[in-house]
């Protein structure tokens, strides 16, 4: 059984209230540099065997952030080992990905109404929204592996799996008087 000084703590701090919110209008672009190169790190490698070719993608490398609706290009090493019997070489190369993030921040109070303050901040997170686009730089003899398809399977990996915890950077933004509004989600 709950206590009622515990169960009271967990409906004040649990998330009532969530904004989609365009994280350029949030965090000065030189710390969502930082923390999405931080975070991009930590959802690779990812690695698929399909018809005996083995294929990697590691070392994701920011190459340019825009605003708004935060907007990043990335270039990925890629690796496809041929499968036993075929060319003898291994083909290496890159990908170059674009992406879209968005911050998604939850406040405790009533859904809708404000206030959207630092003390009413549960958390945020800066999150893959899409991937815009999928350009491979490497020919790799594989029918199967084509850009169409590595959007498709890192849209399945990536979007809405790959966050990274902005809270301490929205609650300054906050605490200093900014203020946060939804964007729509076409954005």
């Amino acid at each position: 059984m709950v206590s009622l000084g515990l169960r009271l703590a967990l409906i004040l701090i649990s998330p009532a209230d969530t904004l989609t919110v365009d994280a350029c209008s949030l965090v000065p672009m030189e710390q969502l540099r930082f923390v999405v190169t931080a975070g991009l790190e930590r959802a690779f490698p990812i690695r698929e065997n399909r018809e005996g070719t083995a294929v990697s993608l590691a070392e994701p490398k920011l190459v340019t952030a825009t605003c708004p609706n935060l907007k990043v290009d990335l270039a990925v090493a890629l690796k496809a080992e041929p499968p036993a019997g075929g060319p003898p070489a291994s083909s290496t190369g890159t990908v170059h990905l674009a992406l879209t993030l968005v911050t998604k921040a939850a406040f405790s109070g009533v859904p809708g109404k404000p206030p959207h303050t630092a003390a009413a901040l549960a958390e945020a997170m800066l999150c893959i929204r899409r991937v815009d686009g999928v350009e491979i730089k490497v020919s790799t003899g594989s029918r199967w592996l084509t850009a169409e398809w590595l959007g498709r399977r890192l849209g399945s990996d990536l979007v809405g799996r790959v966050c990274v915890d902005v809270t301490s950077l929205v609650y300054v933004y906050l605490q200093r008087g900014g203020t946060v509004s939804g964007v729509s989600p076409a954005q």
